[in-house]
């Protein structure tokens, strides 16, 4: 349980501040429970087509290459149209903006679970589907139309994790209850933990059991039927909470002030973005997504490749997650003891720690393969990447915590969706060196150190002197702490 307190008090201000019971429950509880059971189903549908995307096409290529190709697509269409969705969404109203987001990412799934059964109907499942160089891809048009269906499942992914995560779960808990929205966000974070855990095993045993061409339209189709639980639970939301979420940004905002320019509205939330206080804490964030070192889609194509089977990759999702969700429930004593800067700063020194040694075993993997010790260097880089993502999802909870505290509510969704659009910057160069290096891995693994250690470098420099000398830059979000605000702990 997450609770708001300066530095100074420490954690005996912490425990002060739950005995409010005012602050402990939500302003909206009833609408808060059913857009948390909105949340849920998003993040079943999300995670495991995240994972399953890969998986079948590793299994169907056997290469890395179309992964990484597929990435670049759908990181840059998420770099050119995440801003313009962020503006649309800021505009609108938030339950419109939601929804179409929701259906749009189920379509999007659908098409591409469909274009990818009709694409291995024309190949041989674990044949040569790709060429020496790989770029006959680009001459391949089912594999296009499903590269365009997986950018708007991405974009509407980006929109829809932008409401919940940083504007509905704080207007829901009460922008001035700063328990209530610890306890929302944290639930979100375990939920979304325990998604990835469930999600991708689901997905696994029914790969083992039904095979890859039955398992991508079953993938496919059973996401869909999550689709009317999440428009009705976003329809009771809206109507329990009542005038809260029919607030509607005017047209003096600083998100929709102005411009009809495409490229002067870009410019004008580029320095919005840059002009919020937690600034530091978001590119620290977004450096992170430079690590391919995580169970996602780059390094399950690459262990399939080296031999693993799906359900190994499975098993080592749902190990990542368990971890992930241990750091969630270990964090709030740490921060309640030690505050969220030293929490923020040995999360990310950890996560770089770990990167770097999964870095080194790596290239004695690629050095000795398995002639040393059964691989197991490799074993031993699963072991630390597993470990870094509790770390990670530490991390995230106090860069969460950050951004709901210190950016205003009115430029909450341009400002969340621009620093997704910077990751999806950081994710096109991730993924164009993969696609240049080919099969070719170890580059992509140097740039994750890069990456990781640059984030723990750049967060190193935020302080809460500077947070509160940052303030006025933009519109003040109604506090979440008492004033001045110069931490957050857990109780």
């Amino acid at each position: 349980m997450w609770v708001a307190a300066s530095c100074e008090k420490g954690a005996g201000a912490a425990v002060k501040a739950v005995t409010h019971g005012a602050d402990e429950e939500a302003e909206h509880p009833r609408a808060l429970n059913w857009m948390i059971m909105s949340f849920t189903a998003s993040c079943v549908v999300e995670r495991t087509w995240r994972f399953a995307l890969p998986i079948l096409l590793a299994k169907t290529t056997m290469a890395v290459f179309p992964i990484a190709l597929m990435g670049v697509f759908s990181h840059a269409g998420m770099l050119v149209g995440g801003p313009l969705l962020g503006r649309w969404m800021d505009r609108a109203p938030r339950g419109l903006g939601l929804l179409v987001c929701l259906v749009a990412q189920n379509l999007g799934i659908l098409c591409s679970g469909v274009l990818l059964w009709i694409w291995m109907l024309g190949h041989d499942v674990n044949g040569a589907v790709v060429s020496a160089s790989g770029w006959g891809l680009l001459a391949d048009p089912i594999f296009i139309a499903m590269a365009l269906c997986n950018i708007v499942e991405v974009l509407s992914a980006m929109g829809s994790d932008t409401a919940y995560e940083k504007d509905w779960v704080a207007c829901l808990a009460g922008p001035r209850r700063p328990v209530a929205l610890a306890r929302a966000n944290s639930l979100l974070r375990l939920l979304d933990m325990s998604t990835e855990l469930l999600g991708p095993l689901t997905f696994v045993l029914i790969l083992d059991a039904t095979g890859v061409k039955h398992t991508t339209l079953i993938t496919g189709i059973g996401l869909l039927l999550f689709l009317p639980f999440k428009i009705l639970s976003v329809l009771r939301c809206v109507a329990l909470a009542g005038p809260v979420l029919d607030r509607v940004p005017t047209d003096g905002s600083p998100s929709s002030a102005g411009q009809s320019n495409p490229v002067a509205q870009l410019r004008l939330q580029s320095n919005l973005y840059a002009s919020i206080p937690t600034f530091r804490a978001s590119i620290a964030w977004v450096l992170q997504g430079m690590s391919v070192l995580s169970p996602e889609g780059l390094l399950a194509a690459f262990l399939i490749k080296e031999g693993f089977s799906g359900l190994n990759v499975g098993i080592f999702r749902a190990v990542c997650a368990a971890v992930g969700i241990v750091g969630i429930l270990v964090s709030p004593r740490l921060i309640a003891s030690r505050g969220l800067l030293w929490c923020g700063n040995s999360s990310l020194r950890f996560q770089a720690a770990c990167v770097a040694g999964a870095a080194a075993c790596f290239v004695m993997h690629c050095a000795f393969g398995a002639e040393l010790a059964s691989r197991l260097p490799i074993w031993t880089m699963l072991s630390l990447v597993s470990a870094s993502k509790g770390a990670m999802w530490m991390y995230d909870i106090v860069a969460a915590q950050l951004f709901q505290s210190y950016v205003p509510n009115a430029i909450a969704a341009t400002a969340g969706i621009m620093e997704l659009t910077c990751l999806s910057f950081v994710d096109v160069l991730v993924m164009g060196v993969s696609t240049l290096c080919g099969e070719f891995f170890l580059p992509v693994v140097l740039l994750s150190v890069i990456g990781v250690g640059a984030s723990a470098h750049v967060f190193s420099g935020l302080t809460f002197e500077k947070l509160e000398a940052s303030q006025g830059r933009v519109p003040k979000r109604e506090r979440t702490t008492p004033d001045p605000p110069r931490g957050r702990s857990a109780s």
